[in-house]
């Protein structure tokens, strides 16, 4: 955006239902982005922990939205297995 916003964000699980979430956001569930210059946006960065529940894959997504009605969703997968 061509000005400052800032984001929320939350991890679900990829398939909607509620339940345990194997990705943990660490640190503040929201996050500010300067006014971007160009098309190009602004880089920003989010920490999330892996800690999975079970063994196996799973899938959560990542979404940060804003006020102005900005949305971005990204997949997140893991996989664990047994020592």
């Amino acid at each position: 955006m061509k000005k400052a916003v800032t984001y929320t964000i939350k991890i679900e699980r990829a398939d909607g239902v509620p339940g345990v979430v194997d990705f943990k956001l660490e640190g503040n569930p929201t996050i500010p982005a300067p006014a971007a210059d160009s098309f190009k946006g602004v880089e920003l960065s989010v920490n999330i922990k892996y800690e999975p529940y079970t063994i196996g894959d799973s899938r959560s997504v990542i979404k940060l939205t804003c006020p102005e009605g900005l949305e971005y969703n990204c997949l997140l997968f893991g996989r664990s297995s047994a020592p």
